[in-house]
């Protein structure tokens, strides 16, 4: 998985790159030139942060997305686009969110925006995809983890899960 956040503001530049490869999480923050290095226990490779996936259905079939969420049509009266409502239905997705939009585009049926609320009600994560593709081939370099030279990098231990480690900057919940 790659995540990507400009958290710049005013034309400044800070970016944040989340590298989630098979052993180890890289995140780099461009701001302070820190690379963390978590490495992911073995129960957890292969799975993703749940606000990341559930937008997307990740490894869902329609049975299983059927089972973990209520999903209603909110809009499709926008010009390319159609928006829908993500409930979820299991006691681990309404610890996680109390409900999600996700605006789609109609020719791809790829996201092109998606909110999430948190359990509450009283905040909101909200993101807007630059660029989305599939089944495209994703270039090596994007995936090559940048040499460290001038860089501070803190390495997390390795004895505990990746959920525990990262659940002081993101609510995290792994998903299948």
């Amino acid at each position: 998985m790659l995540y990507e956040v400009d958290r710049g503001r005013g034309g400044a530049r800070n970016l944040e790159r989340i590298i989630w490869a098979d052993d180890a999480i890289h995140q780099f923050l461009s701001g302070s030139k820190q690379h963390f290095v978590w490495p992911i226990a073995a129960e957890d490779r292969g799975r993703l942060p749940t606000v990341l996936a559930l937008p997307f259905g990740w490894r869902l079939d329609a049975g299983g997305l059927k089972s973990r969420f209520r999903v209603e049509l909110v809009s499709d009266n926008q010009p390319g686009s159609c928006l829908l409502r993500f409930t979820p239905s299991t006691p681990i997705g309404r610890e996680t969110f109390s409900k999600a939009y996700v605006e789609l585009d109609r020719a791809t049926y790829l996201p092109r925006r998606y909110v999430v609320f948190r359990p509450d009600g009283s905040s909101w994560l909200d993101f807007r995809v630059t660029e989305a593709d599939c089944d495209r081939p994703i270039p090596e370099e994007t995936w090559r983890v940048p040499d460290d030279h001038g860089w501070k990098v803190i390495r997390m231990e390795a004895d505990q899960p990746v959920r525990l480690r990262l659940s002081r900057l993101i609510k995290l919940d792994l998903v299948p």
